[in-house]
């Protein structure tokens, strides 16, 4: 339980930098980064900019499947807002 509460902590810790850093860019709004349930675009330029930029580092080590099955198969419609 713990450790998925870390891993939690670091997964939101690392998409808001990257989240910042989109919006400052123009490439994402607030709303799109604010879902929920990101889309599989999304996901794949946040896993690259882990991989690329110094920031990401520390959780390159970080698995983002479940966040991968979601996109695939949540619900398109979900609205809410991980606020």
């Amino acid at each position: 339980l713990v450790a998925d509460v870390v891993e939690g902590a670091a997964k939101t810790h690392v998409k808001d930098d990257f989240g910042f850093e989109m919006i400052c860019q123009g490439k994402f709004t607030t709303a799109q980064i604010d879902k929920n349930t990101w889309t599989e675009e999304m996901l794949d330029m946040l896993t690259d900019w882990i991989k690329t930029d110094p920031r990401g580092e520390e959780y390159r080590e970080l698995d983002w499947s479940k966040e991968y099955d979601l996109a695939r198969n949540g619900d398109p419609n979900d609205t809410q807002t991980a606020l």
